[in-house]
């Protein structure tokens, strides 16, 4: 071969490539692809899934990432079951709720006092 085939050669090869690269990255390109992909997708599903595995497989993930969120919520609070069932019991004693009930019954009667005045 001489160096004026080989370069030919060289040449077309660089040609060839930058047309398969313009081809593979224009969207055009994919457009079909992905759409015949998406058609046996389809029909890959209707034949080979049943219907109802459709709503049920969605439903028990739905139902795992609550219960996941919970014990990942529970983990990151350090709270377990009796925690969170004596958390009322622990903010407010009996002594706590007389004050709170007192305290308020005095502003019940002081917001009252300006209205008695006013009439």
């Amino acid at each position: 071969m001489s160096l004026g085939h080989i370069a030919n050669l060289k040449e077309s090869l660089s040609e060839s490539f930058l047309i398969i690269k313009t081809c593979l990255t224009t969207f055009w390109f994919w457009v079909p692809v992905l759409l015949s992909f998406y058609i046996v997708l389809q029909l890959g599903i209707m034949f080979y899934i049943h219907p109802l595995a459709l709503i049920i497989v969605p439903s028990i993930l739905i139902i795992y990432a609550v219960i996941s969120d919970d014990r990942r919520t529970k983990a990151i609070y350090g709270l377990d079951g009796k925690q969170s069932e004596d958390t009322g019991k622990k903010l407010l004693s009996d002594v706590d709720i007389e004050r709170l009930v007192s305290e308020y019954n005095v502003m019940l009667k002081d917001r009252k006092k300006p209205q008695d005045d006013e009439n």
